[in-house]
Protein backbone atom coordinates (compact mmCIF):
# COMPACT_ATOMS: atom_id res chain seq x y z
CA UNK A 1 0.00 0.00 0.00
CA UNK A 2 2.83 2.39 0.90
CA UNK A 3 4.62 1.51 -2.35
CA UNK A 4 1.50 2.11 -4.45
CA UNK A 5 0.57 5.36 -2.69
CA UNK A 6 3.86 6.97 -1.53
CA UNK A 7 2.35 10.40 -2.15
CA UNK A 8 0.29 10.04 1.03
CA UNK A 9 3.30 9.58 3.32
CA UNK A 10 3.97 12.47 5.67
CA UNK A 11 7.03 14.68 5.34
CA UNK A 12 10.19 13.17 6.80
CA UNK A 13 9.28 9.55 5.98
CA UNK A 14 11.64 7.90 3.50
CA UNK A 15 13.12 4.51 2.63
CA UNK A 16 15.56 2.94 5.09
CA UNK A 17 19.27 2.50 4.33
CA UNK A 18 18.84 -1.12 3.17
CA UNK A 19 15.94 -0.55 0.77
CA UNK A 20 12.55 -2.22 0.90
CA UNK A 21 12.10 -5.86 1.91
CA UNK A 22 10.83 -6.62 -1.59
CA UNK A 23 14.00 -5.27 -3.18
CA UNK A 24 16.12 -7.23 -0.73
CA UNK A 25 14.20 -10.39 -1.62
CA UNK A 26 14.49 -9.71 -5.35
CA UNK A 27 18.26 -9.40 -4.94
CA UNK A 28 18.39 -12.63 -2.96
CA UNK A 29 16.36 -14.57 -5.53
CA UNK A 30 18.19 -13.14 -8.54
CA UNK A 31 20.37 -16.23 -8.99
CA UNK A 32 17.72 -18.80 -7.99
CA UNK A 33 15.19 -20.70 -10.12
CA UNK A 34 12.25 -19.18 -8.22
CA UNK A 35 9.98 -16.87 -10.21
CA UNK A 36 8.69 -13.79 -8.41
CA UNK A 37 5.87 -11.44 -9.40
CA UNK A 38 5.75 -8.02 -7.75
CA UNK A 39 2.86 -6.18 -9.47
CA UNK A 40 3.81 -2.69 -8.30
CA UNK A 41 3.94 -1.06 -11.73
CA UNK A 42 0.60 -2.56 -12.78
CA UNK A 43 -1.06 -1.27 -9.60
CA UNK A 44 0.41 2.21 -10.07
CA UNK A 45 -1.07 2.32 -13.56
CA UNK A 46 -4.47 1.02 -12.51
CA UNK A 47 -4.80 3.43 -9.57
CA UNK A 48 -4.91 6.23 -12.15
CA UNK A 49 -7.32 4.41 -14.45
CA UNK A 50 -9.65 2.51 -12.13
CA UNK A 51 -9.63 4.55 -8.92
CA UNK A 52 -8.67 3.60 -5.34
CA UNK A 53 -7.23 0.09 -5.07
CA UNK A 54 -6.83 -0.06 -1.28
CA UNK A 55 -9.12 0.44 1.68
CA UNK A 56 -8.72 3.57 3.80
CA UNK A 57 -9.53 1.93 7.14
CA UNK A 58 -7.48 -1.17 6.41
CA UNK A 59 -4.03 -2.14 5.14
CA UNK A 60 -5.57 -4.52 2.57
CA UNK A 61 -6.40 -3.90 -1.05
CA UNK A 62 -10.03 -3.70 -2.11
CA UNK A 63 -11.53 -6.05 -4.70
CA UNK A 64 -10.20 -4.03 -7.62
CA UNK A 65 -6.66 -3.99 -6.26
CA UNK A 66 -6.91 -7.73 -5.67
CA UNK A 67 -8.14 -8.38 -9.22
CA UNK A 68 -5.43 -6.32 -10.92
CA UNK A 69 -2.79 -8.15 -8.88
CA UNK A 70 -4.31 -11.49 -9.94
CA UNK A 71 -4.25 -10.41 -13.57
CA UNK A 72 -0.62 -9.27 -13.34
CA UNK A 73 0.38 -12.56 -11.70
CA UNK A 74 -1.02 -14.76 -14.47
CA UNK A 75 0.18 -12.47 -17.23
CA UNK A 76 3.72 -12.40 -15.89
CA UNK A 77 3.98 -16.02 -14.75
CA UNK A 78 2.38 -17.24 -17.99
CA UNK A 79 0.81 -20.13 -16.09
CA UNK A 80 -2.53 -19.42 -17.73
CA UNK A 81 -4.55 -16.59 -19.22
CA UNK A 82 -6.34 -14.55 -16.53
CA UNK A 83 -10.03 -13.76 -16.68
CA UNK A 84 -10.25 -10.36 -18.33
CA UNK A 85 -12.54 -7.61 -17.06
CA UNK A 86 -15.46 -8.34 -19.43
CA UNK A 87 -15.69 -11.77 -17.75
CA UNK A 88 -15.82 -10.49 -14.17
CA UNK A 89 -18.00 -7.96 -12.38
CA UNK A 90 -17.13 -5.76 -9.41
CA UNK A 91 -19.94 -5.72 -6.83
CA UNK A 92 -19.76 -2.62 -4.66
CA UNK A 93 -20.19 -2.98 -0.91
CA UNK A 94 -19.55 -0.70 2.07
CA UNK A 95 -17.63 -1.67 5.18
CA UNK A 96 -16.94 0.25 8.38
CA UNK A 97 -14.35 -2.07 9.95
CA UNK A 98 -10.66 -2.50 9.16
CA UNK A 99 -7.39 -3.66 10.68
CA UNK A 100 -6.09 -0.08 10.97
CA UNK A 101 -9.11 0.85 13.08
CA UNK A 102 -8.53 -2.22 15.27
CA UNK A 103 -4.78 -1.55 15.64
CA UNK A 104 -5.41 2.04 16.73
CA UNK A 105 -8.26 1.05 19.04
CA UNK A 106 -10.57 3.72 17.62
CA UNK A 107 -14.00 3.93 16.03
CA UNK A 108 -14.77 5.48 12.67
CA UNK A 109 -18.00 6.91 11.33
CA UNK A 110 -16.59 6.66 7.79
CA UNK A 111 -17.20 3.71 5.51
CA UNK A 112 -14.85 2.15 3.00
CA UNK A 113 -15.96 1.24 -0.49
CA UNK A 114 -14.97 -2.35 -1.25
CA UNK A 115 -15.74 -4.60 -4.22
CA UNK A 116 -16.62 -8.24 -4.43
CA UNK A 117 -15.42 -10.07 -7.55
CA UNK A 118 -18.08 -12.01 -9.44
CA UNK A 119 -16.99 -14.38 -12.21
CA UNK A 120 -19.24 -14.19 -15.29
CA UNK A 121 -18.31 -17.67 -16.51
CA UNK A 122 -19.88 -21.10 -16.16
CA UNK A 123 -16.77 -22.98 -15.06
CA UNK A 124 -16.50 -22.28 -11.32
CA UNK A 125 -14.22 -24.22 -8.94
CA UNK A 126 -15.87 -26.48 -6.35
CA UNK A 127 -14.96 -26.18 -2.67
CA UNK A 128 -14.25 -29.56 -1.04
CA UNK A 129 -15.35 -29.52 2.60
CA UNK A 130 -16.13 -26.52 4.77
CA UNK A 131 -14.74 -23.02 4.16
CA UNK A 132 -12.33 -21.72 6.81
CA UNK A 133 -10.25 -18.55 6.57
CA UNK A 134 -7.95 -18.23 9.55
CA UNK A 135 -4.25 -18.74 10.11
CA UNK A 136 -3.35 -22.41 9.79
CA UNK A 137 -6.51 -23.33 7.87
CA UNK A 138 -6.60 -24.97 4.44
CA UNK A 139 -9.23 -24.90 1.69
CA UNK A 140 -9.24 -27.37 -1.18
CA UNK A 141 -10.88 -26.80 -4.56
CA UNK A 142 -11.41 -28.92 -7.65
CA UNK A 143 -12.25 -27.93 -11.20
CA UNK A 144 -12.56 -29.55 -14.62
CA UNK A 145 -11.78 -28.57 -18.20
CA UNK A 146 -8.70 -26.57 -17.19
CA UNK A 147 -5.09 -26.66 -18.37
CA UNK A 148 -3.26 -26.59 -15.03
CA UNK A 149 -3.06 -29.64 -12.79
CA UNK A 150 -2.41 -29.69 -9.06
CA UNK A 151 -1.27 -26.63 -7.11
CA UNK A 152 -0.52 -25.69 -3.51
CA UNK A 153 -0.88 -22.01 -2.64
CA UNK A 154 0.53 -20.66 0.62
CA UNK A 155 -0.92 -17.25 1.42
CA UNK A 156 -1.81 -14.55 3.90
CA UNK A 157 -5.04 -12.58 4.36
CA UNK A 158 -4.58 -10.67 1.09
CA UNK A 159 -5.45 -13.83 -0.87
CA UNK A 160 -9.02 -13.93 0.50
CA UNK A 161 -10.93 -12.27 -2.37
CA UNK A 162 -8.76 -14.05 -4.96
CA UNK A 163 -9.15 -17.69 -3.92
CA UNK A 164 -12.08 -18.55 -6.25
CA UNK A 165 -10.39 -16.72 -9.15
CA UNK A 166 -7.07 -18.51 -8.70
CA UNK A 167 -8.72 -21.88 -8.00
CA UNK A 168 -10.58 -21.65 -11.29
CA UNK A 169 -7.30 -22.22 -13.17
CA UNK A 170 -6.33 -25.50 -11.48
CA UNK A 171 -7.73 -29.02 -11.60
CA UNK A 172 -6.93 -29.35 -7.89
CA UNK A 173 -5.76 -26.59 -5.55
CA UNK A 174 -4.99 -26.42 -1.86
CA UNK A 175 -4.93 -22.95 -0.27
CA UNK A 176 -2.94 -22.98 2.97
CA UNK A 177 -3.26 -19.89 5.18
CA UNK A 178 0.42 -19.66 6.08
CA UNK A 179 2.92 -17.09 4.80
CA UNK A 180 5.83 -19.54 4.73
CA UNK A 181 6.46 -22.57 2.55
CA UNK A 182 5.89 -25.87 4.33
CA UNK A 183 8.04 -28.65 2.90
CA UNK A 184 5.98 -31.47 4.42
CA UNK A 185 2.79 -30.16 2.76
CA UNK A 186 4.54 -29.84 -0.58
CA UNK A 187 5.92 -33.39 -0.38
CA UNK A 188 2.56 -34.82 0.69
CA UNK A 189 0.57 -33.05 -2.04
CA UNK A 190 3.22 -33.45 -4.78
CA UNK A 191 1.87 -30.50 -6.83
CA UNK A 192 2.92 -29.32 -10.27
CA UNK A 193 2.86 -25.70 -9.10
CA UNK A 194 3.69 -24.11 -5.73
CA UNK A 195 2.69 -20.48 -5.16
CA UNK A 196 3.52 -18.28 -2.18
CA UNK A 197 1.59 -15.01 -1.81
CA UNK A 198 2.96 -12.74 0.90
CA UNK A 199 2.52 -9.10 1.89
CA UNK A 200 5.77 -7.13 2.14
CA UNK A 201 5.58 -6.65 5.91
CA UNK A 202 5.84 -10.44 6.39
CA UNK A 203 8.83 -10.95 4.09
CA UNK A 204 11.39 -10.98 6.89
CA UNK A 205 10.88 -14.74 7.23
CA UNK A 206 11.75 -15.30 3.57
CA UNK A 207 14.83 -13.11 3.91
CA UNK A 208 16.13 -15.33 6.69
CA UNK A 209 14.95 -18.79 5.56
CA UNK A 210 16.95 -21.09 3.26
CA UNK A 211 16.11 -20.65 -0.41
CA UNK A 212 13.82 -23.33 -1.86
CA UNK A 213 15.49 -25.82 -4.18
Amino acid sequence: KVSVYPEFLTDGIESGPYGSRVNQLLDRLDSSSVSIVFPLEELKIEKELAGPLYLKLDTHWNGMGAYYSYRAFFERSKLDRPLEEPRIRFVEKLRSEGDLVELLGVQSSRQDKDYGIEMLVENHPRLIGDWRFERGSANRYENSDVDLGKAVIFHDSFMGPLIPLVARHMESSLFVYESQLDQSTIEREDPEVVILECVERLLHGLLEAPLPE
